[in-house]
């Protein structure tokens, strides 16, 4: 198992390196792009919530914001890639978080939720935990390793 951990302050404009790390990552581990944009989706999306309604919120007391966001990539022996969010933010647990009614006209439907429905949708499974006054949130996703081919640097064929 190859771990590679990233720590980010929980700010919008840190995506990028997010982003950047995930793509690394794959083109490392030679992920395909079909692959590569699912795990990219489902990381944006969850940290875009933590920044949003999360550790992102402003301490009231210090006008500061909590401690970053730390960010675990590994893939298993059997192509399986885990990406794990620890933050510091309140208890949440996205898992229990009610799936909206994906049938009713979006003007119908409460706001929020499709976020986390696209994760669950996208990823193979997730986990939450709550360790120390920490969130683990990990996404996993069993990948397709493509075979990379000359001057091609995120291992893309197509």
């Amino acid at each position: 198992m190859c771990l590679e951990q990233i720590r980010l302050a929980p700010v919008l404009d840190n995506w990028d390196n997010l982003r950047g790390a995930i793509q690394a990552f794959s083109c490392r581990h030679n992920i395909g792009t079909a692959d590569r944009t699912s795990l990219e989706l489902a990381a944006e999306e969850w940290f875009v919530n933590l920044v949003m309604h999360g550790c992102g919120q402003q301490d009231s007391a210090s006008s500061r914001h909590v401690r970053d966001v730390e960010v675990s990539l590994w893939m298993d022996g059997d192509k399986q890639v885990s990406i794990r969010f620890t933050d510091a933010g309140p208890p949440f647990n996205p898992l229990e978080h009610p799936e909206p009614d994906t049938a009713m006209a979006a003007e119908d439907r409460e706001i929020g939720g499709l976020g986390i429905y696209l994760i669950k949708k996208s990823m193979d499974h997730c986990t939450y935990r709550r360790i120390e006054d920490r969130n683990q949130f990990t996404l996993c996703k069993r990948v397709q390793a493509t075979v990379r081919e000359e001057g091609d640097e995120h291992g893309d064929h197509n």
